[in-house]
């Protein structure tokens, strides 16, 4: 009996060694800790562990995924546990009271503003508007400011609308010259001293009915004269005073302003164009339409394309009479242009100073039945100063409405020796000076014809002068038969304006019949060589060395524009022609007066340097 149990006690004790354990190991990441780390434990023991967060963090979840906290363990398996810990999350609440926002910049990065990040706050008022402080959980009037989350938190930002004290205008005009625009720039002054651009809010009100309004706040001027225009913002109110200005200086084209490269002599050159508007009409973005004569030219065209058209006249009007200065260039591609034009002021009028003009009736539209008043156009740019100083020898006055000469002289040492009516209607300065009319309306063969009249009086006024008549010049040059007032019928010498060598008649510039002339060898005692000639020897293609600013563009009008060649037209090739025969510089063309051998003078130099010629007797031979 007592060795049975014996051998129970021996079994009961190996039963009990032999329990199996497990190792339970528990951990925290950052942000806590846990109430035991564990340790070796018999099978079924049940551990209890807590996670415990450390200040501002809360538990998130044990690796195993189990959110249980605290959390019993029976003991069945080696487990190795860890207690994830999260910073706590706050809310920021920003509200903002008047208008103005709030920009939130994280300075100290902690989650989704978790507990402890630190928040830099910049209020920014709307225009108008002021910040003034902030309120809720932060009482404060500094800006920007740094908080510090660590609760949930509602902040709000304060925003005082300002009181808009003043308005000034940054951009005043005492004048502003018809067919221009103007929009002024208009600067509002706040309470707190601050500044807003009102130019696109304001008002603008013109007084009277010279001022047309336009989109968007601009404005421009149809007819001269004093006028205001208020300009009113919330209240407040202005008024900017000026002078509606009939004429403006525009700067010239590069080409005009450039004498042609080896002329001998410059010819400073003022030019005027006239173009008289219809008030109060607007049309596209920046032009007017001009007055309608019942010209092509003018009928529906803005007053840009028509300067552009009268540009592409004046340059072609340059380069004709460069071109004719050289001595028979016809015959001698070398021949150097003697006269460059240099033009040194030009003008645009759209309303002009004018008195009736004596030899019409005057027109109801006042076509032609007004001339320009000169003394008072000239003492508005100043042309005294521009001829006694400057050394200015020709006015170019483009215009179609108002009567204009096609040359008139004005000289202190002649008097008026030009194709016009010879009225004393210009001023006489200290130097001669010519006004040409340019013919908007019309080819710029028109403008070297006028010129070419001139060229007939100046040269007929100094072989009476010196010869007691005109013969040497109409007869043995031009070709008129003596006693006859017109050219012999197909004359053969060097022909006029008017008249080609093989002329039939006025303004026959267009004749192929060919004639035997000594144009090409002209010489005085008719010994020169003849050749034949007709339209086909003076009408060749003389291209412009420049490009027509936006003239080309025009597509309506292409019929007026579609030259842009000089010399191409039958009057234009003739003119240039005429002129290149014209003697000139170191022509060497002989000439026996009364037995006396003489040579021809430069007549071009006694054409552009007037006064010194009649001053010193030149003749056309020396």
């Amino acid at each position: 009996m007592k060795r049975f149990s014996l051998l129970l006690a021996i079994a009961a004790t190996i039963l009990i060694s032999c329990t199996p354990t497990y190792i339970l190991t528990f951990s925290a990441g950052n942000g806590g800790s846990v109430s035991t780390v564990g340790g070796e434990f018999d099978k079924g023991t049940v551990v209890t562990v807590s996670a415990n967060p450390a200040a501002e963090y809360e538990f998130v979840s044990w690796s195993d995924g189990s959110t249980q906290n605290p959390r019993s363990i029976t003991a069945s398996e080696t487990i190795n546990l860890t207690a994830t810990f999260a910073k706590k999350q706050y809310d920021l609440n920003i509200t903002a009271v008047g208008e103005g926002r709030v920009l939130e910049q994280v300075v100290v990065q902690g989650g989704r503003y978790n507990s402890g990040s630190q928040i830099k706050l910049t209020a920014t008022a709307a225009e108008g508007w002021e910040f003034v402080n902030w309120t809720g959980d932060i009482g404060s009037s500094d800006n920007p400011i740094t908080i510090t989350v660590n609760t949930a938190k509602n902040i709000t930002a304060n925003f005082n609308k300002l009181e808009l004290v003043s308005m000034e205008i940054l951009n005043p005009t005492d004048t502003l010259v018809i067919s221009r625009k103007h929009k002024f720039q208009v600067e509002g002054t706040y309470s707190n001293g601050g500044k807003v651009d009102l130019s696109d809010l304001v008002e603008i009100e013109p007084v009277g009915d010279i001022i047309n309004a336009l989109e968007g706040n601009e404005f421009t001027v149809r007819k001269s004269g004093n006028t205001s225009i208020n300009i009113k913002y919330e209240g407040l109110e202005l008024t900017d005073s000026f002078f509606a200005q009939y004429f403006e200086e525009i700067e010239p084209h590069p080409y005009l302003s450039s004498p042609a490269e080896n002329s001998m002599i410059t010819v400073p050159v003022v030019i005027i164009t006239y173009l008289p508007l219809k008030e109060g009409l607007y049309i596209n973005q920046d032009t007017y339409p001009i007055r309608d004569y019942g010209d092509q030219i003018y009928n529906d065209l803005s007053i840009r394309e028509v300067q552009n058209w009268v540009l592409a006249n004046d340059i072609r009007t340059k380069y004709s009479v460069e071109e004719g200065s050289k001595f028979r260039g016809y015959n001698n591609p070398q021949s150097i242009p003697y006269v460059g034009i240099k033009v040194i002021k030009q003008f645009n009028f759209y309303e002009i100073p004018k008195k009736p003009n004596p030899y019409q009736t005057v027109l109801e539209d006042g076509e032609e039945g007004w001339s320009p008043d000169y003394e008072s156009v000239f003492e508005l740019i100043n042309m005294e100063y521009l001829v006694n100083e400057l050394g200015v020898k020709e006015i170019w006055f483009n215009s179609k409405s108002l009567y204009v000469p096609e040359s008139n002289m004005s000289s202190p040492t002649t008097g008026d020796i030009s194709n016009s009516y010879k009225e004393e209607d210009l001023p006489i300065y200290d130097k001669t000076y010519i006004v040409y009319g340019n013919f908007i309306h019309f080819w710029y063969a028109e403008n070297i014809h006028n010129r070419g009249h001139q060229i007939e009086a100046q040269l007929t006024y100094i072989d009476r002068k010196s010869n007691g008549n005109d013969k040497f010049f109409w007869q043995t040059f031009v070709g008129y038969p003596e006693g006859d007032p017109q050219p012999f019928y197909k004359g053969g010498r060097v022909g006029s304006t008017h008249y080609t060598p093989n002329s039939t008649g006025d303004y026959d510039y267009a004749n192929n019949d060919p004639v035997l002339s000594d144009i090409k060898d002209w010489r005085p005692d008719n010994q020169g060589e003849k050749t034949l000639v007709n339209n086909q020897t003076w009408t060749f293609p003389r291209y412009l060395p420049v490009s027509l600013p936006e003239f080309d563009k025009m597509v309506k009008y292409k019929d007026l524009t579609k030259f842009n060649d000089v010399g191409g037209d039958s009057q234009g090739g003739w003119l240039i022609y005429w002129n290149q025969s014209i003697p000139g510089y170191q022509n060497n063309i002989p000439y026996v007066k009364n037995g006396v051998e003489y040579t021809l003078t430069n007549w071009w130099d006694l054409i552009y340097n007037w006064d010194e010629a009649i001053q010193q007797g030149k003749t056309l031979w020396e």
